[in-house]
C-alpha cells in the first residue's frame, strides 16, 4: 500500500509518500515541497497539475490532506479550494481520500505526532511533519 500525506501552507504544498502494509512496517519513500504562487490567477489549474504529478509519479493507493477549518479569507482559495480539485481528482482515479484537522493531529496530548517522532525523528518544519503524520495514519489508527 502507498499512502501520500498533504499539507499546505502559503505558496507551498507539502507531502509525504510511504508505503508498507502497516503502521509498524511503513517506510517514507519520499517527502518534499512543491511551490506554487497564492496570487496566481491560474491557481487552481496549478494545483490540478500538482496534484495529478504527484499521483502519476507515486501512483498511490490513499491520500490524506490537512483541512484547514480556520482558514481566513485571504487563505481560503488555496488552502481549502485546492483540496476540492484534490478530491475531484481521486474520485475521478479510484483514490481513498482521508481529511484531517489540527485538533486530529494535536489529540491525545499529540500523541500522533510523539509516535511519529519516536519512529521516524523530527521534520524540519511543522506542516511538513503534519504530512508526514497523515501519511502515517492512512495506514490506520
Amino acid at each position: 500500500m502507498k499512502n501520500i500525506g498533504i499539507a499546505i501552507a502559503k505558496n507551498e504544498l507539502y507531502f509525504t509518500v510511504m508505503s508498507g502494509n502497516t503502521k509498524n512496517d511503513a517506510i517514507i519513500e519520499q517527502k518534499g515541497v512543491l511551490n506554487f504562487q497564492s496570487e496566481s490567477k491560474t491557481l487552481m489549474t496549478d494545483f490540478f497539475s500538482l496534484f495529478n504529478e504527484l499521483i502519476t509519479k507515486y501512483k498511490p493507493d490513499s491520500i490524506g490532506y490537512k483541512l484547514f477549518l480556520d482558514s481566513s479569507k485571504d487563505q481560503i482559495h488555496y488552502m481549502v479550494y485546492s483540496l476540492g480539485i484534490l478530491e475531484l481528482i481521486c474520485e475521478e482515479k479510484n483514490i481513498i481520500t482521508q481529511e484531517r484537522n489540527s485538533s486530529w493531529i494535536s489529540a491525545g496530548k499529540k500523541k500522533k505526532l510523539t509516535d511519529f517522532i519516536n519512529k521516524y525523528g523530527n521534520q524540519k518544519k511543522v506542516t511538513e511533519l503534519h504530512a508526514s503524520v497523515i501519511a502515517w495514519n492512512q495506514f490506520g489508527e
